[in-house]
């Protein structure tokens, strides 16, 4: 008996494992495709070249992943806040908040100033707002299949 469970608790284990592998390669390959979609829009959108699209594309993700933590990390400031506004030490939080901002005001003047380096100010326009268009309807589109899949 003590066999046939062991048994039976390594298989779901196995099962469990090559699930989840599975998981992280689709999840690759999705990004992947989506990746590539961006790139070839992006260049039929806005009229740039395969190397001006790559370098904006690095230097778009390279910001974006700054700005995301330095969000993160506001909203950990401000869950302290909600959390307990008459604190002692509120001053201080709402003072990071204030950096904070600051930090993120600052990569996207920097992330604007690196663009010129390589962009027209037309290209830079026209590149930011595709990808502003591109991810609404990115996020549209998830939205519509995850709403269609629950019913």
């Amino acid at each position: 008996m003590n066999i046939f469970k062991i048994i039976l608790i390594s298989c779901l284990i196995i099962t469990a494992n090559f699930s989840y592998a599975q998981y992280d390669k689709n999840k690759l390959q999705m990004k992947g495709q989506i990746d590539s979609l961006m790139n070839s829009k992006l260049i039929s959108e806005t009229g740039i070249d395969q190397t001006t699209a790559d370098k904006f594309i690095e230097k778009y993700k390279e910001n974006n992943k700054q700005i995301r933590e330095l969000k993160k990390e506001k909203k950990e400031v401000m869950k302290l806040i909600k959390a307990d506004p008459s604190a002692l030490d509120v001053g201080t939080k709402l003072d990071k908040l204030i950096d904070l901002d600051y930090e993120i005001f600052k990569n996207r003047k920097a992330f604007m100033e690196d663009l010129n380096n390589f962009m027209t100010p037309q290209q830079i326009a026209g590149t930011i707002v595709f990808m502003n268009d591109f991810s609404k309807e990115f996020r549209k589109r998830l939205k519509k299949n995850r709403n269609g899949n629950r019913n």
